[in-house]
């Protein structure tokens, strides 16, 4: 059985992330199971694109399904984003 916890310290000590990306390589492969492999997928596209690139492409999606109340869920987006950076010092 794997041990993640055991690799996440390992990562922190000695700065080697080859057990986490050997990890992360079969979740995305499906090894560990399809609910694993959804949430590698999803943890890849939130890294290339970032919470606040994420929020917009996801605003932008409502908008194209919604139609005319797009403003009102591109303004909800806006707002978690601000409300976000507000208590992020570190986010962009």
């Amino acid at each position: 059985m794997l041990d993640v916890p055991a690799l996440v310290d390992a990562a922190l000590v000695t700065g080697d992330i080859a057990g986490l990306e050997r990890v992360n390589q079969n979740n995305l492969s499906g090894k560990n199971g399809a609910v694993l492999k959804v949430a590698a997928e999803s943890g890849e596209w939130w890294a290339e694109h970032g919470f606040v690139g994420g929020m917009k492409e996801f605003g932008s999606a409502l908008k194209d399904d919604l139609g005319g109340q797009a403003h009102e869920v591109v303004n909800f987006a806006s707002s978690v984003r601000d409300k976000v950076k507000s208590w992020c010092g570190w986010c962009p």
